[in-house]
C-alpha cells in the first residue's frame, strides 16, 4: 500500500498512538478559542475536544443565546447530540440592558435547557419582562436527574407561584425563591445547603417551604433572605427551629 505524504505524516504522528484519555487530559485547561482551533485539526481531536468545549456554557447576550440555540438544534438529531456534553449552564441578563429576547427565542432556549439531561450545575438569573413565563415553561418540563447545584432568581417571583413537581434526586445545593422549594419532590434526599429568598408579598409563607426542606435532607444549612419588612427575623428563626435546620 502506498501512502500519500499527508497520510504518512498522520500515520507517524504521536497523536495516533496516545490514548484518548491522555489527549483529553492535555486539553483540559485549554481556552475556548484553543478548543475551537483544535476542533478543526482532525476528526479524532474534534471528537475529544467537543465535550470539553460544551462542558460549561455561559450565556449573557442575546447573540450568544441565538447561536447556542441554533447550534444545539442543528446537532439535536445527530448520532452525538451536543446536549449530552453540557455539565454547567448559566443564563443571566444582569447588567445588560440590551438583553431583550424575543418570544420565539424564549421558547427555543427553554426547549434546549430542558434537554440538558446531564446537567450538574444550573444558574438562572433572569430579570426580563417575561421572566416568569420563562420560568413556568422551564420548570414545567424540568427533569435534571444529575443536577447537584441549582441557583435560580427570576424577577417578580413570589411565594404565590406554584410549579409542577421538580424531579432533582441528587440535588445538593439550592439558591432561589421559597416558592420553588415546595415543588421539589421527596426523591431529593441529599440536599445539604439552601439559600432561600422570601419576596415582598401579602402571604409570606415561611413554615411550609422550611418544613418541606427538612424532609429533603438532614442536616440542611439554611440562609434566609427577605425583601419584605413584614417577614421578621424572629419569624424565620421560629420556622427554622420547627423544621430542625441550621440557620445562618
Amino acid at each position: 500500500m502506498v501512502l500519500t505524504r499527508r497520510a504518512a505524516r498522520a500515520n507517524n504522528s504521536i497523536i495516533r498512538w496516545l490514548p484518548n484519555e491522555v489527549l483529553a487530559a492535555v486539553m483540559e485547561d485549554a481556552s475556548t478559542a484553543d478548543l475551537l482551533a483544535l476542533c478543526s485539526t482532525s476528526r479524532l481531536i474534534r471528537n475529544i475536544a467537543t465535550p470539553l468545549l460544551y462542558r460549561t456554557v455561559i450565556l449573557s447576550t442575546v447573540l450568544q443565546v441565538k447561536c447556542f440555540v441554533r447550534t444545539m438544534k442543528r446537532r439535536a438529531g445527530s448520532s452525538s447530540p451536543l446536549a449530552r456534553h453540557v455539565r454547567q449552564f448559566s443564563l443571566t441578563d444582569v447588567g445588560n440592558p440590551d438583553f431583550n429576547i424575543p418570544w420565539s427565542l424564549f421558547k427555543g432556549i427553554t426547549s434546549v435547557i430542558s434537554d440538558l439531561f446531564n446537567l450538574e450545575e444550573l444558574d438562572l438569573l433572569i430579570l426580563l419582562d417575561r421572566a416568569l413565563e420563562f420560568a413556568e415553561m422551564l420548570l414545567f418540563r424540568a427533569y435534571f436527574p444529575n443536577l447537584l447545584t441549582f441557583r435560580y432568581a427570576v424577577q417578580w417571583m413570589t411565594s404565590r407561584e406554584r410549579f409542577e413537581p421538580l424531579f432533582l434526586p441528587n440535588l445538593l445545593s439550592y439558591n432561589g425563591p421559597s416558592s420553588v422549594i415546595s415543588s421539589i419532590t421527596r426523591d431529593t434526599t441529599s440536599i445539604n445547603y439552601a439559600c432561600i429568598l422570601w419576596h415582598d408579598v401579602d402571604d409570606l409563607d415561611v413554615d411550609v417551604p422550611l418544613l418541606h426542606l427538612s424532609r429533603l435532607g438532614s442536616p440542611v444549612t439554611v440562609i434566609g433572605v427577605s425583601t419584605s419588612d413584614r417577614l421578621r427575623d424572629a419569624t424565620i428563626l421560629a420556622g427554622v427551629a420547627s423544621a430542625g435546620q441550621n440557620m445562618i
